[in-house]
C-alpha cells in the first residue's frame, strides 16, 4: 500500500511541484497544501525504509525531488493553521533532514565497528531538536485536547523510535533482511538507546492509562507502526545489566506500570491477555535476576 501510495503521488508529478515543467505536464497550479502532502509522504518513506529495512520507493531520487517545503508561520499565518499541527509538521521535516542524513552515512561505511560511534551523533539531534522546539512543554500544554495530544505522541514515538532503529542499523550493515526487527538483541546498550526507550515507554502508558486513548486502536498502532516491544525489551534487558541501583528501580517500576496498563486494556479487549500475562513474566524473571 506504501509502494503503491509512493508510485501513484510520483504518477501524479508531486515529486517535482515546484520544477519548471509542472504546469505543463499537469496543467494544475502547485499549492501549499500539495506540498505538504508530499513532505509527509516523504517522512513515511523513510522511517518505513528504516523500520521494515525495505527499499524505499522515493529515497533513491531524492537528487531529483523538486518539492519546496511549505509557507509555514505560527506568528502570521495566511489562514486558520493549527499550532500543534504547524509545530509537528516543522519537527518532522527537520526529523526527515537527520534520516536523509542517517542513509547518506550508511551508505559511506564499510565497517560495523565504526557505525555506532558514526550514528550516535544523529540521536544526539534527534534529541536536541525535541529540546529546542520544546515538545514536552507543548504536551504538558495540550493535555485538555486529545486530538493535539495524538499529533503530539505520534511526534515523540516517531523520533524516538528513529534513535532506535538508527542503532539497530549499525549493527546490521550489511543486512538487507526484509523481516522488521523481532526483538531487541541487535539493539546496542547505548545510552541513547535507553533513554529512548524510557521515552516510548512512559508515552506508552500516559497515552493508555492518562489520557485513555482507545485501548485496541492504540496498541496495534504502538506495537505495529512503532514497535514499541522492542523498547520494553530492551529496557527489560537493561534492568538486568544495570550498575546503578536508583535507574534500576526507576526502569523497573516504568515497566510495571506499562504491564498494568496492558493488563488493564486486556480486562476490555480479551485479545490482549498473552500480550499482558507476557509482560508479567517478563518483569518477574528481570526481578528474579536482579533480586527485588
Amino acid at each position: 500500500m506504501h509502494h503503491l501510495a509512493c508510485e501513484y503521488a510520483k504518477g501524479l508529478h508531486l515529486h517535482s511541484l515546484d520544477g519548471n515543467d509542472y504546469f505543463a505536464a499537469t496543467g494544475s497550479t502547485r499549492t501549499d497544501d500539495d506540498r505538504k502532502g508530499m513532505w509527509e509522504l516523504i517522512q513515511k518513506d523513510l522511517f518505513y525504509h528504516l523500520i521494515y529495512n525495505k527499499p524505499a520507493t522515493l529515497y533513491p531520487s531524492l537528487d531529483k525531488w523538486q518539492v519546496n517545503l511549505p509557507w509555514l508561520s505560527l506568528d502570521s499565518p495566511p489562514e486558520n493553521v493549527d499550532n500543534v499541527s504547524t509545530i509537528s509538521f516543522l519537527v518532522r521535516s527537520r526529523l526527515t533532514f537527520i534520516l536523509i542524513h542517517f542513509f547518506h552515512t550508511l551508505e559511506k561505511l564499510e565497517h560495523e565497528s565504526e557505525a555506532v560511534g558514526a550514528i550516535e551523533p544523529l540521536c544526539h539531534e534527534v534529541e536536541l531538536l525535541f529540546e529546542e522546539w520544546g515538545i514536552e512543554n507543548w504536551i504538558q500544554r495540550s493535555l485538555h485536547d486529545q486530538m493535539d495530544l495524538w499529533i503530539l505522541a505520534e511526534l515523540v514515538l516517531a523520533g524516538y523510535t528513529s534513535i532506535i532503529f538508527m542503532l539497530r542499523k549499525a549493527t546490521l550493515l550489511k543486512s538487507n533482511c526484509p523481516n522488521p526487527v523481532s526483538s531487541d538483541v541487535n539493539i546496542p546498550k547505548t545510552d541513547y538507546a535507553t533513554r529512548a526507550s524510557r521515552r516510548i515507554l512512559e508515552l506508552t502508558y500516559s497515552m493508555m492509562h492518562v489520557w485513555r486513548f482507545p485501548a485496541a486502536e492504540l496498541i496495534s498502532y504502538i506495537l505495529g507502526a512503532y514497535r514499541a516491544h522492542i523498547a520494553y525489551s530492551h529496557l527489560a534487558s537493561n534492568v538486568i545489566s544495570s550498575l546503578t541501583t536508583a535507574e534500576m528501580v526507576e526502569d523497573l517500576q516504568l515497566l510495571d506500570r506499562v504491564a498494568q496498563g496492558m493488563e488493564t486494556a486486556a480486562q476490555q479487549e480479551s485479545d490482549f491477555f498473552p500480550l499482558a500475562r507476557a509482560m508479567q513474566e517478563i518483569n518477574a524473571e528481570v526481578r528474579k535476576r536482579v533480586g527485588v
